[in-house]
């Protein structure tokens, strides 16, 4: 911005109301063009180039102030001896005004869904390629240098399709030891979701890539992920260790507008309903941290993935989940001949050919689009719109096996809903539908791992624990029977199963 162009607010009175409003206009003046001052959820936002790409950075007072400081000028006026204004001087944002104008409701500037450092499609069909922000999205496209996207076709022929699957599925996924078609399908699935995410509305799922043995590639095919979609290797997280960690992992991540968010190496059962409600909601709603009474909200529109060996996740997470299966069959994955593989470098390979390969993908939704953008056959529960749009996508192209290893994953993955199956089967066979106490069920867990976490103490603290979970399962069913409770006796509650019928 040129000096002439600067926007000017005067501090000639004492109404804090005139000032706000004098700096809100000075904004918008500030903000024509190439805006990177932006509404994102509950509050102001600026656009930052760091190290590591473009991000949303959420405006505190420090930063406004800075914003303030930088695009705008500010004059004081001083005064003669009679009381008039002799000359103005320069000043500095007043921090009153800072607090105000962050206070307000409705901030007159546009709001900013994600930031992405790849072409994506808007919801019309077209691609969104030109650098900047979006205002028909709500997307800011950032490219990497050097980056040149090229021709995609708009209605793209057989040969062209052909050669963009082949592209992808030999050149940068041939070396993965796939257990199933479903588990390439759903790699594919992975790919298209953040070219994709503004042409269908509702959540998406988390992609789980997982192998029985270290080594296999799951953090390869990760990598390979973030640069084809953010055009440099993506930051990893790990886990929450409590509730209230991964409450903050995610509001970090999302804080930020990340296109990709990957959680590495999940360790041990995982179970996070904060996990859980982030992959159900298209807004993630939390607490500021250090305001209890103070609500934040911020898009999700985010690429969830994570890497495991052999994980387990609770029913909740597990219907989640769309699972990538990777299996090298053999003891030690990690020491394969690497002459072996089509590239030895890889992501050496993919920094190279990030263009070609992005314009591959592009080809194959576009090639969606002009046949009219026909949903696909399989769906996911709570997720049925992203799967229309991506398993449209993957028939056109002509990829099977999307989706189709669902139930496999979640037989191995959800171990907690089969040990329930167990214990309920024992209960019926010794003692039918008659009342029992939570004492008389305790025996029943035999050998079956502790799956409802009664803990360590005595029977009698685990029989009070053990009720508590039956009052979450109450009225649920499994393996035929109904929980339900029974009536007291002496003060303690009972319980009994009452078969279900039809």
């Amino acid at each position: 911005m040129t000096p002439h162009q600067q926007p000017c607010v005067k501090l000639d009175t004492a109404d804090l109301h005139a000032l706000t409003i004098k700096c809100l206009v000075a904004i918008i003046q500030a903000n024509l063009g190439e805006p990177h001052l932006f509404r994102y959820g509950f509050g102001l936002a600026r656009i930052r180039a760091t190290s590591r790409g473009i991000m949303v950075e959420p405006l505190n007072p420090d930063r406004l102030r800075n914003e303030l400081a930088r695009l705008i000028k500010w004059l004081a006026p001083l005064h003669d001896k009679d009381g008039e204004v002799a000359r103005w001087k320069k000043a500095k944002p007043p921090l009153d005004v800072v607090t105000n104008v962050l206070a307000e409701p409705d901030w007159p500037l546009p709001r900013v869904i994600r930031v992405v450092p790849c072409p994506v499609f808007g919801r019309d069909g077209r691609i969104r390629s030109e650098r900047g922000y979006d205002p028909n999205t709500g997307t800011y496209y950032s490219p990497p240098a050097g980056f040149v996207l090229p021709p995609v076709s708009e209605d793209p022929t057989p040969s062209k399709i052909e050669e963009a699957v082949r592209l992808i599925r030999q050149d940068l996924l041939g070396d993965f030891p796939w257990v199933s078609s479903a588990d390439f399908a759903n790699t594919m699935a992975m790919l298209l979701l953040p070219f994709v995410r503004d042409m269908f509305d509702g959540p998406t799922p988390m992609h789980v890539v997982d192998a029985p043995t270290p080594g296999t590639g799951k953090t390869l095919l990760v990598r390979l992920v973030g640069i084809v979609v953010l055009g440099r290797e993506p930051g990893m997280e790990t886990q929450g260790g409590s509730s209230d960690e991964w409450r903050k992992k995610i509001g970090a991540s999302l804080s930020k507008g990340s296109a990709l968010v990957v959680i590495d190496n999940l360790r041990g059962r995982i179970d996070s309903s904060h996990l859980a409600s982030v992959l159900t909601t298209t807004e993630w709603g939390d607490r500021r941290l250090g305001h209890n009474d103070e609500t934040i909200e911020f898009p999700n529109r985010a690429l969830w993935v994570g890497t495991a060996n052999n994980p387990t996740f609770s029913p909740e997470l597990t219907r989640r989940i769309v699972p990538i299966r990777l299996d090298a069959r053999v003891e030690q994955p990690a020491s394969r001949d690497p002459a072996s593989f089509k590239h030895r470098d890889l992501a050496g390979w993919l920094d190279q050919n990030r263009s070609e390969v992005v314009a591959a993908i592009l080809t194959l939704v576009q090639a969606w689009v002009a046949v009219g953008r026909p949903l696909g056959d399989r769906t996911m529960g709570s997720f049925e719109n992203w799967a229309g749009v991506v398993g449209g996508i993957l028939q056109v192209a002509g990829i099977d096996g999307f989706l189709e290893n669902l139930d496999d994953f979640r037989g191995r993955a959800d171990t907690e809903t089969e040990q329930k199956r167990v214990f309920i089967n024992r209960w019926a066979e010794r003692h039918g539908e008659l009342p029992v106490s939570t004492s008389d069920l305790l025996s029943l867990l035999g050998d079956l791992p502790d799956f409802l976490e009664l803990g360590d103490g005595s029977e009698r603290s685990r029989a009070t624990t053990l009720g508590l979970r039956l009052v979450e399962m109450d009225r649920q069913v499994h393996s035929g029977y109904r929980i339900e409770k029974a009536r007291d006796r002496g003060g303690a509650n009972q319980w009994r199963l009452r078969r279900e019928v039809g």
